[in-house]
């Protein structure tokens, strides 16, 4: 069978011819003039000088984009009058601005003092009639009225305009100190709180500690008073006992001795020791009554043994 496709008119297919290599730099230059970096495309230097919406708005023919670029514009600068208007007008207050922090304050609020009086307190403000409530520092204020011996806390806020506030917590004192040349108010944690005269009423009594040169503000490392006011703690639930105390004497290290007013207006010694307080003050609050029915002209009580009460001139 003979070849027909050899003895027809068909070209034969011929090969494309092989590209020569291009040298790489000639390759990538001309890729690079093909299609140009941004910053290198024609009148873009020029541009970036030019406003970019009002360049716009005249190299557009699209009526839908020249109306949105004319409401760009408007709405831009509208913005620019805006904040004009409002840098103009925070120009204009600023003095009032001023006027209205620079006030020297005129009312004072002073809250939670008991001990210390309002003119104390003042006077250790160091505040003067030329003081300006802005210049005020709240935690200078605070440090001292801290200094203060009565003063455990202070809260200080300003008011603008003319306001300031101060609320105190001071120590609390839970009983007096009284000695032979002064008298001082203790709180729980031994600290000399103020000076008060020796008829001071209101809190108990303690005596019989020596005075050593006291001043306001030290705080006592002395065991009497440690077992004085262990002894006034376990008093407080037998007020019908209170009211008859008249002072708690100090004087012997060992014992914790009670000053007590008798119906006909004597005074009568009940010992307690130094320890178990509130079992010993039950006892004798529930029979202290039929002992001095007993013994009327007993000046001493000894509650210090657990199975009897002793009693004696």
């Amino acid at each position: 069978m003979q070849d027909l496709k050899h003895h027809s008119h068909r070209r034969q297919a011929k090969l494309p011819k092989r590209k020569r290599s291009q040298p790489r730099l000639k390759r990538m230059g001309r890729q690079l003039m093909a299609s140009p970096p941004k910053l290198l495309q024609p009148g873009t230097m020029k541009d970036a000088f030019r406003w970019p919406l009002l360049w716009n708005l005249f190299a557009t023919d699209n009526p839908y984009e020249l109306q949105s670029e004319l409401r760009l514009l408007l709405l831009r600068g509208a913005n620019l009058v805006l904040v004009g208007l409002c840098f103009w007008i925070g120009l204009s207050l600023l003095p009032f601005a001023q006027a209205f922090f620079s006030q020297p304050p005129q009312t004072l609020y002073i809250s939670g003092n008991e001990l210390l009086t309002k003119e104390q307190v003042l006077a250790r403000t160091g505040l003067t009639p030329d003081s300006v409530l802005s210049d005020l520092d709240p935690i200078l204020l605070g440090q001292r009225l801290q200094q203060l011996p009565e003063v455990e806390t202070v809260e200080v806020r300003r008011e603008f305009p003319d306001r300031l506030h101060l609320t105190l917590q001071e120590h609390q004192p839970v009983a007096i100190i009284r000695t032979e040349a002064q008298s001082f108010l203790v709180d729980r944690h031994h600290r000399l709180l103020q000076r008060r005269p020796a008829n001071t009423l209101g809190w108990p009594v303690l005596i019989g500690i020596p005075d050593s040169g006291w001043q306001v503000g030290t705080r006592l490392n002395s065991l009497m008073l440690e077992n004085g006011l262990r002894f006034l703690e376990a008093l407080e639930p037998f007020p019908e006992l209170r009211e008859r105390v008249v002072a708690t004497d100090l004087s012997d290290p060992t014992n914790v001795q009670l000053w007590i007013r008798k119906e006909d207006g004597q005074l009568t010694t009940a010992r307690f020791g130094t320890s178990d307080f509130p079992e010993r003050l039950k006892r004798f609050a529930e029979i202290y009554h039929q002992v001095l029915e007993q013994h009327p002209t007993a000046q001493w009580l000894d509650l210090r043994f657990a199975d009897r009460i002793l009693a004696g001139n």
